[in-house]
């Protein structure tokens, strides 16, 4: 498969272009390695990253590569803190309605 490997700073990211669509061996190896589909722009990317490096390199020379995703990261909440509970404006909101309701 002729791919092209890029590189964007800006967005911390490694491209991957097909001039076609790629067979199911490799929408499945990109899926299963957490690449994901640019739709607008029209290429794979992923999260800069040694194992990302060799992972596009291995589909440029036409390699189908093993799974080298690790293990997916907590997504934390936007509405809450790095501890795990709520942000201050969310914590200041909750108290404003709780007191307004029970007529504090």
């Amino acid at each position: 498969m002729n791919a092209t490997k890029s590189i964007d700073l800006n967005l911390n990211t490694v491209t991957l272009t097909f001039p076609n669509k790629p067979p199911g061996r490799i929408l499945a190896a990109l899926k299963s390695n957490g690449w994901l589909w640019s739709k607008q722009n029209r290429y794979w990317h992923a999260e800069i990253s040694d194992d990302n490096h060799r992972f596009a390199e291995a589909i440029c020379a036409g390699q189908i590569p093993e799974t080298t995703r690790p293990a997916p990261r907590a997504r934390r909440d936007e509405n809450r803190s790095s501890d795990g509970g709520m942000s201050q404006a969310n914590e200041e909101a909750y108290f404003d309605n709780f007191c307004r309701n029970n007529g504090i």
